[in-house]
């Protein structure tokens, strides 16, 4: 699991699937995780000391916290981290300064900039480092703010759909860098996709709404009213929107999807209650994460943060992680090269090219042990009961026979309580 081995004090049980573990604080009292990348690491923002009320920046890799600092004073946070390890957010000069957007790389911070009202904020960066945001400034008759976008250098006022007086808010970006946010319109605040210059309004569900996530598929996600004060989560494709529904209660937002279509954000339950959520093929699962919190951010293998209330009162950043997966990631190449590293005694043994997929199992396993293979969307794929031999192998077919198709699968060995999984992405 990629995480501490470390379980909250929550009044429910994590979910059926998911392993869910409390990241911890800087060392004062709340932190909130807004971002996760591909490997696992995750961006926020957390109190560092219980002798002020002053935030910081964090990466979480591995287990450790990194303190991003600030400019000089006051506070700041990450919102977003893409596969270079690029982090973008905000930072204050003083504590009682503007903040500005900025970026954090190779252990440094960088000033982003802002508009002319000198205030600014960075949500999210893409994978060529191009950033969005927002930022405050003097319209042609009062001050407002606008969504920007960081690219090469220079920054890029958005607009609004309500022209200059009109006000705006950049949430994400994706590799194409469109960009989607809320803005303005003449009659109330709508979903934005900005592509290529051009900002076009998404419409909403019945009243008001704002995109907050978008993937490479071009899929838009974000909360929109149904009727006035009743939002809802959305996905927005093809131009057409689509209420993702609730968990119960009246209320729902969705804050990320991943190029898999899995999508994630909180929502009211019956009880009344705000649980984090995974929306997945038309189904929307309560995640649980205390009584009160929200997942924030999902990547490509379904591993989810956010945050959640833990008892004594605070919110803690959280770390989902599908229990189908691990931390241990072995891939074969295109050559047929077969790498992997231990989990729990488990570990990939594979030479290049060599057929089937073989592997060493653990000390615990003699005998009594079965092993399971899972797809990328945790469905099973094949199974078998283990024997006393310490080496086991996979023939790559499932159980009814046929190959399995290229793509990424998982091993899981399963001794009374204990158990071992290995990551394989396989590329015929």
């Amino acid at each position: 699991m990629l995480g501490p081995d470390v379980s909250l004090p929550f009044q429910k049980a994590p979910p059926a699937g998911y392993d869910l573990a409390d990241l911890g604080t800087l060392g004062g009292a709340g932190s909130f995780a807004h971002a996760i990348d591909d490997r696992g690491a995750v961006v926020g923002e957390s109190r560092y000391t219980d002798v002020t009320f002053y935030f910081h920046g964090f990466v979480w890799r591995d287990g450790q916290f990194t303190d991003l600092g600030t400019f000089g004073g006051g506070s700041s946070a990450a919102y977003d981290i893409n596969k270079h390890g690029q982090a973008v957010g905000y930072s204050q000069f003083t504590p009682f300064s503007n903040a500005h957007a900025c970026l954090w790389e190779d252990g440094r911070m960088i000033d982003l900039g802002a508009l002319s009202a000198d205030h600014s904020f960075a949500w999210a960066i893409n994978d060529h480092g191009e950033v969005a945001g927002w930022g405050w400034l003097f319209g042609p008759t009062h001050l407002t703010y606008h969504a920007c976008l960081w690219r090469q250098g220079q920054l890029i006022d958005l607009g609004s759909l309500a022209g200059d007086d009109g006000a705006s808010q950049g949430w994400d970006i994706n590799d194409h860098g469109q960009v989607v946010g809320g803005s303005t319109t003449p009659g109330a605040v709508h979903p934005f996709l900005w592509d290529d210059g051009v900002m076009t309004d998404l419409g909403t569900l019945g009243g008001t709404g704002s995109a907050l996530g978008v993937n490479d598929r071009g899929q838009v996600v974000g909360g929109s009213e149904i009727v006035p004060g009743l939002p809802h989560a959305f996905l927005w494709q093809d131009g057409v929107m689509r209420d993702l529904g609730t968990l119960g209660g009246a209320r729902s937002y969705a804050t990320d999807i991943n190029d898999r279509g899995q999508i994630v954000g909180r929502s009211e339950t019956a009880s009344g209650e705000t649980h984090a959520f995974l929306w997945e093929d038309g189904v929307m699962v309560d995640l649980e994460g205390g009584p009160s919190g929200a997942a924030e951010a999902i990547n490509r293998w379904g591993q989810a943060t956010g945050f959640g209330l833990v008892d004594g009162g605070d919110y803690h950043a959280l770390f989902w992680e599908p229990e189908a997966k691990s931390s241990s990631r072995a891939d074969v190449s295109a050559s047929g090269a077969a790498t992997g590293t231990q989990d729990r005694g488990l570990r990939l043994v594979s030479a290049a090219g060599a057929t089937p997929v073989e592997f060493a199992l653990p000390s615990w396993a003699d005998g009594s042990h079965s092993i399971r293979v899972f797809d990328a969307r945790g469905r099973r794929v094949a199974g078998w009961a283990g024997s006393a031999s310490r080496a086991g192998a996979w023939d790559g077919r499932r159980d009814d026979g046929a190959p399995a198709a290229p793509g990424t699968y998982f091993l899981q060995v399963l001794a009374g309580t204990r158990r071992a999984q290995l990551h394989i992405v396989v590329l015929r």
